[in-house]
């Protein structure tokens, strides 16, 4: 190791890095799952016979007696143990309760990460030099707890092609400030000088850090919102516009293209020059940026090739340009784009699309493979409340709290329905509402590459889709074609370079799903 600690701490050494895999190149893995349960699952989806099923409901229903007696008999040792014979004869337990001092309860923000970890993006420098095991951790297939989110208090995030990027206070202005981690080749994260060779960057960050902006006023500028892009990064503040880093070869940074651009040498944090000052949302598609103002107003720039610009062009674009089409004379409040489609919503909950449709996610208004300008979506379903736009799918939840899904992949609906040309229904007890629960609804949305994450209104994360490092947070790394519940208890977490089980109960308020990891926000109950 060369260099001081500061440097070490967040970046890896020249050899190092040749260790490191090459996140555009990750093939494929096939990993196993072998509990009990999985194979009950296994058995119900199968057309084995019933009596080999019964075999497997008799030796887990014997293994749950079993572990419960258990469970029953230390019950009754540590009772026994913490109280008097005569209390315990009497069934006269005490009662403690225990109330927080009037004013000094607060509910924590922590910081929740799973999936693909090789190339930094969970920001757990523990994972890729290990002190307690043998080999560095490839992936982690449960949420595992970010150091990072319990001193900096985070606010945003967003997750890229193996890098994420966090929006939190920084420690010297305490006003919220972008820090990332993960993949810097294209420097999307940043310029760090490298130890060894200063004039080149750090094109691995294992752990978060700040990234550099040419703020005019760093002390009094805020950064509001952030999204993250193949290999680009774009950020607003609420005072100085909106910048962006990275890759931009068909201009999604806003910049002029420049060829055969040396990206390791680059150092350009770029203002990008024609938008508004009142942003409210920013979007990164694979290779293109979407920004949405103050009234409604969308601007997009960069790759074009399947109308995803929403241009009646396929010619790609550095310049923002205000988007049109049956959009022009509406309030546009969210926007979400996956990859290359594109699902706009305008103040009236009415939907509109642009970009890929080769997996007809827009085959209700046409038959063309791209859509070059947006088009109103009439799904006839009432007002819809949020939007969430995959790779090859496409989901909205309506103001009644219902959730509709069509496009090709796993979209929620088992393993027999991948295709569905049309909007479908997914069951609310998919989402936790039953007989008992009757007032559990989806409350927010998500949508990956090719997997979906939903927020229920008790804080409760569901997930479903393509899962080959773990990126659904379920224990396991085969497809989830039913939305099935993030566990956020008994996590597996890092601390103190070791690896333990804690109890963390949260609601889950916000989830930045990649295409191999996932992060999501969180406050604990307590």
């Amino acid at each position: 190791m060369h260099g001081t600690d500061e440097q070490n701490l967040f970046c890896v050494t020249r050899s190092e890095v040749q260790t490191l895999p090459d996140v555009y190149s990750v093939q494929q893995r096939h990993f196993e799952y072998a509990d009990l349960v999985g194979k009950m699952h296994a058995m119900m989806r199968s057309s084995k016979p019933a009596s080999t099923f019964s075999v497997y409901i008799g030796v887990f229903m014997a293994t749950v007696s079993s572990r419960l007696l258990r469970v029953s008999k230390l019950f009754l040792r540590t009772a026994r143990a913490s109280t008097s014979k005569h209390e315990w004869e009497s069934e006269e337990m005490p009662i403690f309760e225990y109330v927080p001092e009037k004013g000094k309860h607060r509910r924590k923000v922590r910081l929740y990460g799973w999936g693909y970890a090789a190339t930094g993006e969970l920001g757990i420098k523990e994972f890729l030099r290990p002190t307690y095991h043998e080999s560095p951790l490839e992936f982690t297939h449960k949420p595992c707890i970010i150091p990072f989110g319990d001193n900096h208090p985070v606010s945003s995030i967003a997750c890229g092609v193996g890098y994420s990027v966090f929006v939190a206070k920084g420690s010297k202005n305490r006003l919220p400030t972008a820090y990332g981690t993960g993949v810097n080749a294209y420097h999307q994260l940043g310029f760090h000088p490298h130890n060894i060779s200063p004039e080149q960057g750090i094109q691995y960050l294992i752990e978060p850090r700040e990234i550099p902006l040419p703020l005019r006023f760093p002390d009094s500028t805020r950064v509001t919102h952030v999204a993250c892009g193949k290999a680009h990064t774009v950020i607003a503040t609420d005072k100085e516009g909106v910048y962006s880093l990275g890759g931009n070869q068909y201009g999604q940074c806003g910049r002029s293209i420049i060829e055969n651009e040396d990206y390791t040498r680059c150092s350009i944090s770029h203002k990008i020059d024609g938008l508004p000052s009142d942003v409210t949302q920013v979007v990164c598609g694979m290779d293109h940026t979407i920004i949405v103002d103050a009234n409604g107003k969308v601007y997009t720039f960069g790759c074009a090739m399947d109308g995803q610009l929403g241009y009646k062009s396929s010619w790609s674009n550095w310049q923002p340009k205000v988007v049109e089409g049956d959009i022009k004379n509406e309030k546009i409040v969210q926007v979400s784009c996956g990859a290359d489609s594109v699902l706009a919503l305008s103040d009236k909950g009415e939907v509109f699309c642009w970009g890929n449709s080769e997996y007809r996610q827009f085959g209700s208004v046409t038959t063309d493979m791209q859509v070059f300008e947006p088009r109103h979506l009439n799904l006839k379903i009432g007002p819809v409340r949020q939007v969430a736009s995959g790779g090859s799918s496409c989901a909205v939840l309506t103001e009644s709290g219902q959730i509709y899904a069509w496009g090709y992949g796993p979209l929620g609906l088992g393993p027999e329905q991948l295709f569905k040309g049309s909007r479908t229904l997914l069951p609310p007890p998919l989402f936790g509402a039953n007989e008992f629960r009757d007032n559990i609804y989806p409350e927010r949305l998500f949508a990956g590459l090719m997997h979906y994450a939903v927020i229920n209104s008790k804080g409760e994360l569901y997930m479903w889709g393509r899962n080959e490092f773990g990126n659904l947070g379920l224990g396991h790394a085969r497809y989830q074609y039913f939305p099935f519940k993030v566990i956020t208890a008994n996590l597996n977490c890092v601390s103190n370079f070791r690896s333990f089980k804690v109890s963390v109960n949260c609601d889950v308020r916000q989830v930045a799903i990649g295409p191999c990891h996932t992060l999501a926000r969180c406050q604990t109950w307590l």
